[in-house]
């Protein structure tokens, strides 16, 4: 046997392997997003009555329970926001994260990047199975 072909019978063993693990990943996550649902729902049940009843903790013989109310910003007139953080010097209200796709444009079309600004890389292997190899690993 050559190289080529140990490397593609190896190849071929992890994939199936891969699919394997796959396939029984799919149907626990199929079950976890039913129970998720299900827990989701009771919660908003249990919301409903918390609010209703106006009652922020409730304890039972199987746990307790408390109800938190948060707010979430959203920014409705962008550049009003940033005009308002330059004139009061509010950069608490911003986050510092960069946006990847004009950087990744600049890098690409450009060669260089903003000031303060690096990169690194990540690769990442696609799986997808193949219906012809989902049947022959579910008849096993």
């Amino acid at each position: 046997m050559t190289e080529e072909q140990s490397a593609r019978t190896k190849m071929g063993d992890l994939s199936k392997e891969f699919f394997e693990r796959k396939l029984e990943i799919d149907d626990l996550n199929d079950r976890l997003k039913s129970l998720n649902q299900q827990q989701t729902d009771i919660k908003t049940e249990m919301d409903e009555v918390m609010e209703t009843e106006e009652m922020e903790k409730f304890s039972s013989a199987f746990g307790s329970h408390s109800r938190k109310v948060d707010v979430f910003p959203q920014i409705d007139e962008f550049e009003d926001f940033l005009n308002w953080i330059d004139k009061t010097g509010s950069h608490e209200f911003i986050q510092k994260r960069v946006n990847a796709r004009p950087v990744r444009d600049m890098l690409e079309n450009e060669g260089t990047l903003p000031p303060g600004i690096s990169t690194f890389m990540k690769s990442t292997v696609n799986c997808r199975i193949s219906p012809s190899g989902r049947k022959l690993l579910m008849s096993k």
